[in-house]
């Protein structure tokens, strides 16, 4: 079944602390009760810390293209799957641009994080010059911010190719950038997730962005890329080195405990009607609003016991 073992197989989702980010500069306004001022996370370790974290809770929590839109946009989009309405009809005729009334959202959600990773990669910065932080430090946290980033303009060339490259939170010069080529913004993605590689461990701990995490990412690059050597190679680290193996229990795939997980994110309750919304999954929610196409149901040979175990019907 397509989209089924995304890189992202996150089992639930849970609150990480967040540092407020500052108000942008050209509003200038005094932070509110509660609020803490860029300034103040500059001058404290861990607040710089908690800040990086924050990029789990906005990507993995709060944005809706990594938490489900991009399954949805990629499984209509592939005729996998169709919606009654006809608000997604563009994604159905390959027709969807950033200005689209639904389906355009994607592209602002997938932006918003090309701007959160830009404006950490600035704060960690500015915390090594002034001493808060060691080097190592923002080596690490550097690339966390880069990994998110280059997921972004990964989903971003392979749903639009040719789009702007912002690596600045400078908004008057941002939002007047052309589109830069897909190869152009396909290897820059590489380039950082090689950077991203070699600087995080292949630790055990997929609650985390790993090197593990970033080579995976890379051989799906690689493969988009038609570079399929690097693909390989990248992949068969992936298969060798992360102790990740595939689950002969279908059952137990996509739960806290799977060993196929490469990255996953813990189950906190407060959300848990959020819970395997990036599983193809999600659209038995909504019942008869989304379900699967014919071609995609019989696709499946007798006895797939993904058919069996992951697919039930809700009737009409």
């Amino acid at each position: 079944m397509k989209s089924i073992n995304n890189i992202f197989k996150t089992i639930g989702l849970s609150v990480l602390l967040v540092a407020a980010f500052s108000c942008d500069d050209l509003l200038d306004t005094d932070p509110s009760v509660g609020q803490i001022t860029r300034e103040e996370v500059l001058a404290d370790a861990n607040l710089v810390r908690l800040a990086v974290n924050g990029l789990y809770t906005e990507n993995l929590l709060v944005n809706w293209a990594y938490r489900s839109d991009l399954t949805l946009y990629i499984g209509v989009a592939a005729d996998d799957v169709f919606n009654t309405s006809t608000s997604y009809d563009d994604l159905k005729n390959n027709t969807y641009t950033p200005t689209n009334a639904y389906t355009g959202y994607i592209w602002q959600y997938f932006y918003q994080s090309v701007f959160y990773s830009n404006d950490i990669l600035e704060l960690v910065d500015d915390a090594a010059k002034a001493g808060t932080i060691t080097q190592s430090e923002a080596a690490v946290y550097s690339a966390e911010a880069k990994y998110f980033r280059a997921y972004s303009y990964f989903a971003l060339t392979a749903l639009w190719g040719d789009v702007p490259l912002v690596t600045s939170t400078d908004i008057l010069k941002t939002s007047l950038q052309a589109r830069e080529s897909k190869e152009t913004v396909s290897q820059f993605v590489i380039d950082d997730l090689k950077e991203v590689a070699a600087t995080l461990a292949d630790a055990s701990d997929a609650t985390k962005v790993t090197g593990t995490a970033a080579k995976a990412l890379l051989a799906r690059q690689y493969l988009y890329a038609k570079d399929y050597a690097n693909a390989e190679k990248y992949a068969d680290d992936v298969i060798k080195n992360s102790g990740a193996v595939l689950e002969p229990d279908l059952g137990k795939v996509f739960v806290r405990s799977s060993r196929e997980t490469l990255f996953k994110t813990s189950t906190d309750n407060t959300y848990s009607s959020y819970i395997d919304r990036t599983y193809i999954g999600y659209y038995s929610l909504y019942g008869s609003y989304l379900r699967f196409t014919d071609d995609l149901v019989n696709s499946f040979e007798a006895g797939d016991l993904r058919f069996a175990k992951w697919v039930k019907d809700q009737g009409t």
